[in-house]
């Protein structure tokens, strides 16, 4: 029997895939959990089949490599917003086998859930719309040019204490563009940012 586990889902979310899979009859074991971080470590006890993660922040997109580095047999079906189709290509990194919104219809999660289930992987004319889009625009990143600055003396190892020293600002200042880069690059720390800034030819 296969396990799947359902993670970060409002309750309404949940319900309707749990319908989808009632409807289906699947055979499966489901498991509801509210914390990614919790599905980690279940995951690592357990490990599921399937395993459907509602992305709402770029932070999520660590819990998918974890989810991976448990082990890459793991089929990950994304569900992620309209609003941040700009995570998508950062999503494709990590081999999901599903990509939907989470506006999509009854419909397209079914097909999702089926050809998921078959092994095979599904992305439906929407979502292959936003990939072309969000390839055609990954490089499209405008930065100001003080963060542009920022970035530079963020790679030479500089803190944000020494930053401000350099630039006469104050340090909240820095912290404030720390923040907008890390939000621009799809990134939740100074490492990460380094190299997504140099894989884009930033740095």
């Amino acid at each position: 029997m296969d396990i799947l586990y359902i993670v970060n889902s409002c309750p309404l979310l949940a319900h309707g895939i749990s319908s989808v899979i009632t409807d289906l009859q699947l055979n499966c074991q489901v498991k509801y959990i509210n914390s990614p971080e919790e599905s980690v470590s279940e995951a690592k006890i357990v490990q599921p089949s399937i395993y459907i993660l509602s992305l709402f922040t770029a932070e999520g997109l660590n819990f998918v490599k974890r989810i991976k580095d448990i082990s890459t047999n793991i089929k990950l079906i994304l569900l992620i917003p309209k609003a941040l189709e700009r995570l998508i290509p950062y999503a494709l990194e990590h081999r999901p086998h599903c990509i939907i919104f989470t506006e999509s219809s009854i419909h397209t999660f079914t097909n999702a859930l089926l050809s998921v289930a078959k092994g095979k992987f599904f992305f439906d004319k929407d979502v292959q719309n936003a990939i072309v889009k969000s390839f055609n625009n990954e490089i499209k990143i405008n930065l100001t040019r003080r963060e542009t600055e920022v970035l530079k003396l963020v790679f030479q190892g500089f803190t944000s204490k020494s930053i401000a020293n350099k630039l006469n600002v104050s340090v909240n200042t820095i912290e404030t563009f720390r923040k907008s880069l890390f939000s621009k690059f799809c990134v939740k720390n100074s490492t990460t940012l380094i190299n997504r800034a140099m894989e884009l030819g930033f740095i």
